[in-house]
């Protein structure tokens, strides 16, 4: 026993060097590299359960805290562990129990762990990206199946079969990345020897390039011809166009060019994104000296609102910048196979939108803080309110000056043609109104004062013309026969006990149905189908008013379509849609009757369509307009607005029919999701309207702000009137030089004139508003910086206190087994909550592969990207194809991801809840793991479940991804 206490402190002191090892000597690396959720559970006993301090890092894992704050206050909690006996040797054990080989190898000096190597080989992947076309991946497999697993050539094989060889040569790079190091140089031989000489030759350079420049080195040639193009900036022999600012561009240019934050207010067509790119021309491209490398640069962003407006803005840039520095445009679909600190890494300017920038900064993955950009330039600004991703991104921006005031900051180019008022009444809420936005935005207001005059004679000022037009009449044959089967399908609820009980009594169904084809009807509808999702227990029954509830909204829907378009096109949408139901879903005795009444009155509702009776007024009034102007001008461009995507896509139908349009073609641009266009499509089109084959677009609000459409001479508002800032945005799309003109055409009916006027008087209150804040600033800087000040910390208290409620809701949800999700439809079980895990504490999947039994998936047609989740398959219920959401690839794994407001939730004591969003579920969903991703290879093999049928279809804006209650499918 002596001896042992002899040699006790010789041990303790080697103990303590070696733990050293952690806490400082590779503190930052860990700090850098280290997750520490993957081997905490490992070290609670070498803690115990009343450490403060890791106690403290469990919460921080529960509440999904970002990782680097997680490391720190681990590593705090190991500095201050009085008892390190075994600690190091319990986190190394831990690193390689949690598969962090690499690191514990490091700390143990058997390796070199090069965090800095290892992102110069991100950095090699993202400067080759405009090569991967031209490898073939498939051809490589055998020459590096020592490297890779099963599962990862599986994974290649099938993103080639889906995507193509680029995107499985990006596939197939990323997955050596995460190998030794050594693979990259396996993979270059492996092109040599399947015959691809030249470009392994090309890529061996390239590799040594991108690994021979240091952290801190500078490149010698100064003018960097030898450099690869970078990321996805096309070269291009055209030369950049110089960029002449007016003398109102300059002058609100003035505040930016002194450091200060500025939102700039322009009216639509006069130059907002020359001034932000003159900004970043004179202040910051200046600044990144001649060869430095790109981390040593400036680094601006250039956020937008809308996808299709990156690519715009992206072209902008590049046509006055040509040459001059590198621009990249990151969307969803091109961050897929590489991470948005790169591209920003490897570019002086980026264009992409607030929502993908807001994911990184939250991606602990992702090695990218708000002080690594130098410049946030801020596409139409007003969007900075409430939860919208700007605002997001601006209370980061606001936490970052409040809580670390000596930390880099960006600076602020926020732009728009209407800050708006909301919903203000009188000129002192508009005046808080704007200053809130000030404060969210961390800006001064820059408009012309010296130069106005200049300004207003620049500014487009289209001649506006009104025109109400009364709608068809109230005996409509159409609505008439319509109205006779919904009152069919009214009685036949009735019919049913449970519906019975539902209905009789009940003042809203009352109501609802003296209210055909109106909102009120719509809302109604969507009432009821809740009642009977909630409360009844019998299979047969459910489904039966369900599938009348449903017959109802289609029928209210298209009651909608005949009142803006034609006749016909309301027709089409009935057949579309029972269409679709025949082919996706088994049809039982109630659907069949369902189907029955409208096939009866077909012929009848066709030859309504015909009649001379059934012309739309107010789409006759619109084709008058259209005939005039065309007859005048046959050059003439036209965009059309109109309020939902079934509108939009029933008028450009009428319009390419329309005789009397000698062949003027129209086209459409609209939304992605739900049945809309993808981003490519929308590009497409909008191109086809700039080169003036294509004279008509016909579009929603997706097309009311940010697109550069010049020589657009008409706009028409046909039933569309939104708020004063969609008044003020629409009225810029007429941008034509001269003889600009807007036509508002409204169903008296609907009222809108009134709405309309209450715009034009928010709009005169907005402009007298923006005035006088931007005098009085200039009068008295420090009093406005005081009040933004104040504004700022009550914004940071209140979301702190939402957060604090966040907190408690959470920490009130319990541990429940026993839970089953059932199909909110049929009410056939899908899986136990227990098989449920959360992505970001945002997205849910399901791990358990008993759920491929119980689904059908049907193919999407288009494959978007969204918030990183690419969509391959809908999924719906394997009994009565009901929707519950989609399977995406996340991380390169295929995970079901559902919408929770498809299932009913049931306890093993027949207690029910019906959670419209994950956040109402009452019980604790744990957050996925490295083992759940490994645990989906069923998945990922998984062809199809046996029995189901896999069709071609489209994908839902609300598949698991995006919940929001959109009774009319408006466009957001």
């Amino acid at each position: 026993m002596a001896a042992a206490s002899v040699d006790a402190p010789a041990w303790e002191e080697a103990e303590e060097n070696k733990f050293k090892v952690i806490t400082e000597v590779y503190r930052p690396l860990l700090i850098e590299v280290l997750d520490v959720k993957d081997i905490v559970e490992a070290l609670k006993i070498q803690f115990g359960r009343d450490d403060a301090r890791f106690n403290e890092v469990l919460e921080l894992v529960q509440t999904g805290e970002r990782r680097k704050i997680i490391t720190e206050r681990f590593m705090e909690a190991l500095d201050f562990k009085e008892d390190k006996r075994g600690l190091y040797r319990a986190v190394i054990d831990a690193l390689f129990t949690s598969e962090n080989d690499a690191i514990a190898e490091h700390l143990e000096g058997t390796s070199e762990f090069n965090t800095k190597k290892r992102e110069h080989y991100r950095s090699f992947l993202w400067l080759y990206a405009h090569r991967l076309e031209d490898i073939e991946p498939l051809s490589l497999l055998t020459s590096l199946e020592e490297h890779l697993t099963k599962r990862d050539v599986e994974k290649i094989r099938k993103t080639v079969e889906r995507e193509g060889n680029c995107a499985g040569a990006s596939e197939l790079l990323l997955r050596l990345d995460r190998k030794s190091e050594d693979c990259f140089g396996e993979f270059i031989k492996a092109l040599d020897r399947n015959g691809s000489p030249k470009l392994a030759k090309e890529m061996e350079e390239m590799k040594n390039f991108a690994l021979g420049i240091g952290a801190d080195d500078e490149v010698d040639d100064g003018n960097g011809e030898d450099i690869p193009m970078v990321g996805n900036v096309c070269p291009s022999s055209d030369k950049a166009e110089e960029l002449e600012l007016r003398d109102y561009q300059e002058e609100v240019l003035t505040p930016a060019l002194k450091g200060q934050n500025a939102m700039v207010v322009l009216p639509t067509g006069t130059g907002k994104t020359e001034v932000a790119i003159a900004l970043i021309s004179r202040r910051f491209l200046a600044r990144n000296p001649v060869g430095a490398t790109n981390h040593r640069k400036q680094k601006s962003v250039f956020v937008v609102n809308k996808v299709p407006l990156v690519k715009q803005q992206k072209d902008r840039c590049l046509k006055y910048l040509r040459g001059m520095c590198e621009v990249a445009g990151a969307s969803g679909e091109e961050l897929n196979h590489v991470p948005l600190d790169i591209v920003i890494d490897a570019n002086d300017i980026t264009v992409l939108t607030a929502q993908v920038l807001v994911n990184a900064l939250k991606d602990e993955n992702i090695k990218l803080e708000l002080s690594d950009i130098a410049l946030l330039v801020l596409d139409e600004c007003h969007h900075c309110q409430k939860s919208n991703p700007y605002n997001v991104l601006m209370a980061m921006y606001r936490d970052l000056k409040l809580n670390t005031p000596k930390l880099p900051r960006p600076q602020i180019l926020g732009m728009t043609a209407s800050p708006g008022v909301g919903d203000s009444k009188n000129m002192v809420q508009a005046e808080c109104y704007i200053t809130k936005l000030c404060a969210n935005l961390d800006c001064i207001i820059s408009r012309p004062k010296i130069y106005a005059d200049k300004l207003k004679a620049k500014s487009n000022s289209p001649k506006e013309t009104q025109i109400i037009v009364k709608g068809r009449p109230l005996e409509d044959p159409y609505f008439r026969e319509i109205s006779v089967i919904m009152e069919r399908i009214e009685d036949k609820i009735k019919l049913v006990e449970a519906g019975r009980a539902l209905v009789e009594g009940n003042d809203e169904f009352t109501k609802m149905v003296s209210r055909r084809g109106a909102q009120s009807y719509e809302q109604g509808v969507v009432n009821l189908k809740k009642k009977i999702q909630e409360t009844i227990e019998n299979e047969d029954d459910r489904r039966e008013l369900m599938a009348c509830v449903n017959y109802l909204r289609e029928y209210n829907n298209s009651l909608f379509i005949n009142r803006d378009a034609r006749t016909s096109d309301a027709i089409s949408s009935m057949e579309d849609y029972i269409n679709e139901e025949e082919r996706s879903s088994p049809s039982g005795p109630a659907d069949m009757i369902l189907k029955k009444m409208f096939r009866d009155k077909l012929q009848t509702l066709n030859r309504i369509a015909n009649l001379h009776m059934s012309i739309n007024p107010v789409l006759n009034e619109l084709g008058k307009q259209l005939k005039k102007a065309y007859a005048e001008n046959e050059e003439s461009l036209s965009i059309i607005f109109t309020k939902t995507r079934a509108s939009a896509k029933a008028l450009v139908k009428w319009l390419n029919e329309d005789p009397d349009l000698n062949g003027i073609k129209a086209d459409m641009l609209i939304g992605s999701g739900n049945q809309g266009m993808t981003s490519t499509e929308q590009n497409r089109n909008l191109q086809l309207f700039k080169d003036k084959k294509c004279r008509i677009l016909v579009t929603t609000s997706v097309a009311e702000e940010g697109l550069d459409i010049r020589e657009c001479n008409m706009v028409f508002r046909y039933n569309y009137v939104t708020s004063d800032i969609g008044h003020v945005q629409t009225k810029g799309r007429s941008r034509a030089k001269f003889n600009g003109k807007i036509f508002v055409i409204v169903n008296s009916d609907l009222q809108l004139q009134d709405r309309e006027l209450k715009n034009i008087i928010r709009v005169k209150m907005m402009n007298k508003v923006v005035k006088s804040i931007a005098d009085s600033t200039l009068v008295n800087q420090k009093a406005f910086d005081d009040r933004i000040l104040m504004e700022q910390k009550n914004d940071q208290k209140e979301r702190q206190r939402e957060k604090d409620r966040a907190r408690i809701t959470k920490a009130n949800k319990v541990e429940k087994s026993g839970v089953v999700l059932h199909c909110i439809k049929c009410f056939k079980e899908s899986c136990c909550l227990d098989d449920i895990r959360s992505i970001r504490n945002q997205h849910h999947v399901v791990i358990s592969d008993l759920f491929l039994d119980k689904m059908k998936l049907i193919d999407l047609k288009k494959q978007p990207i969204i918030d990183g989740f690419t969509h391959q398959q809908k999924i719906h219920c394997g009994n009565c194809q009901h929707k519950w959401g989609t399977m995406v690839v996340y991380q390169q794994q295929e995970l079901p991801l559902i919408a929770i407001k498809n299932f009913t939730l049931k306890d093993d004591k027949g207690k029910k809840w019906f959670p419209k969003a994950w956040k109402e579920v009452p019980f604790v969903i744990s957050s996925i793991d490295m083992d759940d991703l490994g645990k989906q290879n069923n998945f990922s093999e998984a062809e199809n479940p046996e029995g189901s049928q896999q069709e071609k279809g489209e994908i839902e804006e609300d598949d698991g991804l995006i919940e929001y209650p959109n009774i009319m499918q408006i466009e957001e």
